[in-house]
């Protein structure tokens, strides 16, 4: 590849949990989407990083970038292109090289707005560890990053989900707030209907509105797009274990049975809705779908924990439904 313009229009492949944790509690997910690329059988016959990527060979993609950036230190691809493979790698010693590739690839090209949304996914995992003004430091750098991606892009799903997520999970002190990301929910457009919906849900979530998230999530019709399919997963399961959390049992069948409706392959769908319904007394059904998720997922965790529950309530018979609390 020799311009960057070839690769602007190109969508986000393959984007792995993000974890955000400057200072705050738990583990900030983007799931961001999730919009696989599947990997090649065998090594592809080539020196071209992009396509080592797309095969999920980062550390050849890695030494193919090495060698660009060593012909042409001002190329800002080369530089995104070892950023994206450092961090795509995994290893916890590379993200600080990864955040100074790709702010490297910005320093040269401002206007490449994926080395921006990568500089803030990069940006953002380091920010897990180190002392708090490092921390500090780097969540304004990821604030800033999936910002500049995002006025770069306005239509992007994946960079307005992550700023959204950002202002979302982080605290006031360094940028975070529920008003910010509904600003952000607000002016956003997307290519598709489903996109603005599911930034909506995100912020209805964050409000604990569980029946503006239904309503939204009832409303996503584009459930073939990987990234909406994975986004719109994502936040309905984040409602159910909530709910189910608080023993919300009516509110948590309703919930996964949504799940259930739209991903009737998905285990945990009925492993959920197997704890509602058994905690609101109504046991054979849960059984039901208990073996349910046992048939989809024989061995999977979502399996294992069915079965558990299938032998605790062997010989229990159902009872009368549970007020909701």
């Amino acid at each position: 590849m020799d311009s960057i313009s070839s690769i602007l229009s190109l969508r986000v492949p393959d984007l792995v949990p993000f974890r955000f944790d400057p200072l705050f509690a738990g583990t900030f997910l983007i799931l961001l989407v999730s919009l696989a690329t599947p990997v090649l059988a065998e090594s592809p016959e080539t020196s071209d990083p992009e396509a080592l990527m797309t095969a999920g060979l980062w550390t050849e993609a890695e030494t193919a970038a090495q060698t660009m950036v060593a012909q042409e230190p001002s190329n800002a691809l080369g530089w995104y292109f070892l950023g994206r493979a450092l961090f795509e790698r995994g290893r916890p010693a590379d993200l600080g090289d990864a955040v100074s590739h790709l702010s490297r690839a910005v320093s040269l090209e401002p206007g490449f707005a994926p080395a921006w949304y990568w500089q803030g996914r990069a940006s953002g995992q380091l920010a897990g560890s180190g002392g708090l003004m490092e921390r500090i430091r780097l969540a304004g750098k990821t604030r800033e990053a999936f910002a500049g991606a995002l006025e770069l892009d306005p239509e992007n799903f994946e960079y307005a989900y992550a700023l959204v997520q950002f202002y979302l999970r982080a605290p006031v002190m360094v940028g975070g707030g529920r008003e910010k990301a509904e600003e952000v929910s607000l002016r956003f457009t997307g290519q598709k209907p489903g996109e603005k919906l599911l930034l909506e849900a995100s912020v209805s979530l964050a409000g604990n509105d569980d029946e503006r998230v239904v309503s939204l999530l009832s409303e996503v019709g584009d459930m073939d797009d990987r990234s909406i399919r994975s986004t719109w997963k994502e936040i309905a399961l984040q409602l159910g274990r909530r709910q189910l959390s608080e023993q919300l049992w009516n509110a948590a069948a309703g919930t996964y049975g949504l799940i259930i409706e739209r991903l009737p392959d998905l285990p945990v769908g009925y492993l959920g809705i197997g704890r509602a319904l058994e905690g609101n007394g109504r046991i054979d059904e849960a059984r039901e779908a208990y073996g349910r998720c046992v048939t989809l997922a024989p061995g999977s965790p979502a399996a294992e924990d069915a079965k558990n529950r299938l032998n605790a309530t062997e010989g229990t018979r159902s009872k009368g439904v549970k007020r909701q609390r």
